[in-house]
This record gives structure tokens, sequence and C-alpha cells, in this order.
């Protein structure tokens, strides 16, 4: 068992009953995220959401069952939505630590200038004129798609990204929905995710077997089957190792640099001096270390993936509540995020917050534990050079002008209800204002953050999750 306390145990945390047939899904349903906040305002660290399912708001609690270093909590799901064994699990988790080499800052130095270029390339084509406006999610989709698609086959990626996105599209009618039916029954959903998986394994399994049988590849997945970790690995098992991977950065970090831009439409200041901190820089691509704090602060604000499940694997206790094999755990990184005991001022935007180390400790945005996905690397470089790249040559405006809030669509991850910018050109480079009222901001950030030990730092904790802790 897991931590006990000293106090006597209970088996059922405190929580509304809700309605006498469907409990709390309908109140749930209604407003997701309005109804997850008020649990942890009317009942605490620890809420009973049915007789099965119990909610984690606090944030210690959460480390704990994300550490799992009991072995007592696991995700008892693959990306394609149906139920593993716990054994099965295990063995999903070792798999995935073969990742990690080929994903590492060294191995990724080159991403960051590519996305530059491409990022550039895309929003000059798409903001012509004097101002622009647009949602940028769909170009910011398809540039970090690219490159890492590009970074995990070279030259064949085109022909894995069309498939994988066509199963990504698939699975959003599955995941996030407490409607969906179990997945061994062949709902007209479940029909179309398996067609696309095959669909995506038929693309992926020939490549795959031509970097195994030979050389002449020196791509990411070429590196990836001659490990010695998956050299005997079944082809089935390869395959769904990168597909897996491949989902989780199809969408979630063009979500993180969206939020981004939408935060940074409304706070003028910190965008001037990130857009002169970036022309500073002695290389003109690499991002100052304020892009870090604003991608983190805007994903502490609004997590893509914005919920991560659990299954008890066997007895435990967590706090002063003991729980059975079979039992949910639920952890929002959404609500810890919006905890006052956790964040100083939580529902504000601070970058400023980025140059505390404790910051660190309640932001769960990308998860934490044994599930982190070895691609944090890659996610965090990408997210940043993409943001630098856009603020160095735009300022960006909300859209409409007038708009103040920031609405939020968590039918999956969490998506922009209206993700629509302005973009006006930056006519020429702008001075540096050491008295301007954002000065303290850029200083506070960057003295900090400007050794390379504090962005391994941050870039360790603020990690991407394992593709079944993203409900896509």
């Amino acid at each position: 068992m897991t931590s006990a306390g000293s106090a006597a145990l209970g088996s059922r945390p405190p929580g509304p009953r809700g309605d006498r047939w469907t409990g709390n899904l309908m109140a749930y349903e209604e407003d997701r995220l309005g109804f997850l906040l008020g649990l942890r305002e009317r009942y605490g660290a620890v809420v009973a959401f049915d007789d099965r399912t119990t909610i984690v708001n606090d944030v210690d609690l959460a480390h704990e069952v994300l550490a799992d270093r009991q072995r007592a909590f696991a995700i008892l799901g693959n990306f394609r939505a149906e139920r593993v064994t716990a054994h099965q699990a295990g063995a999903a988790v070792e798999a995935r630590a073969a990742m990690g080499p080929g994903l590492r800052p060294a191995a990724i130095t080159h991403l960051g200038p590519q996305t530059s270029r491409l990022i550039e390339q895309a929003f000059s084509g798409a903001a012509t004129g004097a101002s622009a406006t647009l949602d940028p999610i769909p170009l910011l989709e398809d540039v970090l798609t690219r490159v890492t698609y590009e970074h995990y086959f070279g030259a064949d990626w085109s022909t894995v990204r069309p498939v994988v996105g066509r199963l990504l599209t698939c699975l959003a009618a599955v995941f996030g929905s407490p409607f969906a039916l179990p997945s061994f029954i062949p709902t007209p959903s479940r029909l179309r995710i398996r067609l696309a998986y095959r669909a995506a394994r038929a693309a992926v399994d020939p490549l795959i077997e031509t970097r195994r049988r030979t050389r002449e590849a020196d791509d990411y997945v070429a590196q990836l089957v001659r490990t010695k970790q998956l050299v005997g690995a079944s082809p089935a098992r390869v395959a769904d190792l990168v597909i897996g991977s491949l989902l989780a950065a199809h969408r979630i970090p063009a979500l993180g640099v969206a939020w981004a831009l939408l935060e940074l439409s409304h706070q003028p200041r910190v965008q001037h001096d990130l857009a002169v901190r970036s022309l500073e820089r002695e290389s003109p691509d690499a991002p100052p270390p304020l892009a870090l704090a604003t991608i983190l602060e805007a994903v502490r604000l609004h997590p893509p993936t914005w919920i991560l499940n659990r299954t008890v694997t066997r007895p435990a206790v967590l706090g002063q509540y003991e729980f059975a094999p079979g039992d949910q755990l639920i952890i929002s990184p959404y609500v810890i995020h919006r905890d006052p005991t956790v964040f100083e001022r939580p529902l504000d935007f601070d970058a400023d917050r980025w140059s505390q180390t404790t910051a660190t400790r309640g932001f769960l945005g990308f998860g934490r534990g044994l599930n982190i996905c070895p691609g944090q690397h890659l996610g965090l470089v990408t997210m940043t050079y993409a943001l630098t790249a856009i603020v160095r040559r735009w300022r960006i405006e909300p859209d409409p002008a007038d708009s103040t809030a920031l609405l939020e669509d968590p039918r999956s991850s969490l998506v922009p209800v209206h993700p629509a910018i302005r973009l006006e050109p930056r006519r020429h480079r702008e001075p540096v204002d050491a008295t301007s009222p954002s000065g303290s901001v850029v200083q506070a950030v960057d003295r900090p953050l400007t050794s390379s030990t504090r962005w391994e730092n941050l870039s360790q904790t603020a990690c991407l999750d394992t593709p079944s802790d993203f409900p896509i």
C-alpha cells in the first residue's frame, strides 16, 4: 500500500451524489471545467465522482499517483482507446524508454532553426497585407507535425502524416466521450478507428522494415529500431510505439503555441519584450528564455491535456482513503493549475513566475512520472522556436479587438473556442526600453533562465506525457 496515514482510513471521499439515475455525469457534461473546479472548492483535495471514480485535486497526491513508485496506479488503455492488462501497460512503459536517445537535446538541435524557417514561410503566406486575421492552429499543426515526422522518417515523412492524422481524427470521436461504448463493441466509430489504424500500419510497417534491414536511412526511426531494447521487439510493438508518439505530437504542441499567441495578444508588453529579446540573440533563430516561460505559462493556464486518468491495479492508500483494484482516479492539471495554494494569482498570465523554481512543483501540463514522454525536449524546442519566429515578425492582436475572455472547449483536448488573432508586420527592430513597465518581467525571466542548467531543469519538468494520457 502507499502512504498510509495515521488517522482512520475511509473507503469513500466526500462528493456530490448527483442525480438518482445519471449521478454526476450530466452535470459534468454541461460544464466539464466548471464542474471540476466547483468540486475542488466544495469538497477539497480528494472527491468522489461516483462509487468507483475519484478526483484527486491535491498536487502532492497527484504526484504520488503519477510517479507510481509502488506500481499501484496504471494507464490501462492504449492509444486506440482499448483496454490493456497491467502487464501490457508495464511493457509499454519499458518500450517507451527506448525512445529517449534520439529525442534528447543533442539529437534535435537542427529542429529549432527548421521550425523557425517553416513557420515564417507558412505565416508569411497567410498573413498578407498590412494586417491579417487568421486561425493559427492549422498553420501551427501543419508545420510542427512536418518537423516531427521528418525527424522520424526523413524523406518518407509525407507518406506517414496523412494516415496518422486520419487515425487521430477517428480517435477524437471516442476519446473524452463518457458515452463511448467499450472498444469490443463494433460501433461505427470503432470500425473507423480500426480501418484508420490498419491504414497507418500499412504505411509505417514497410518503412520500419526497410530501416531494420538496411543502414541506408539515418533518421530517428532508423536509429530506434537498432537500439538494444527493440532489436528483438515485434514489428507490431515498434509500429505502435512510433504511431503512438506521433499521435501525441500531432496536435498538442500546436495547441500550446496557439494558447501562447492568444495570451500574448492581450499582453502587448510581454509580447514587445519577447520580440526585442529574440532580436538580441546571437543566433537569429534561438528563442530567448522568455519564450520558454511564455509557453509554460500558457500551458499552465490552458493545458491541452487537461485531464489524466489512472486505474488502481492493487489495494492502495492515497491520503486518508483506501482504494481497490479497478477504481479510477482522475487528475486535472487544469484544476490544480488554478489552485491558489499551488500558484500565486493562478488566473493571471505571469511569465515571471517561471523565474522561480517553485513554479515547476505544481506544473502538470505535460504529465509527470513513469509516463513522461521521451519527446519532451522535441516538443519544447519546436514550440519555443515557433512562438519566437511569429512574435519576431508580427505584432499579435486579439480578434475581435475588444475581446477579453479566452473561451475553452474541453470536449477532447483543451481547444480555443475562437482562436482567431490579428497579425501586423513589425516594420523595424524595436529598441530595448529598460525602463518600460515590462522591463522587470524580462530581467526577472532572462537572468535565471539564461543558464543551460535552468533550461534543462525546466525542460525535464515540463514534459509531454504518453499518448494514453492525451484525450486527443
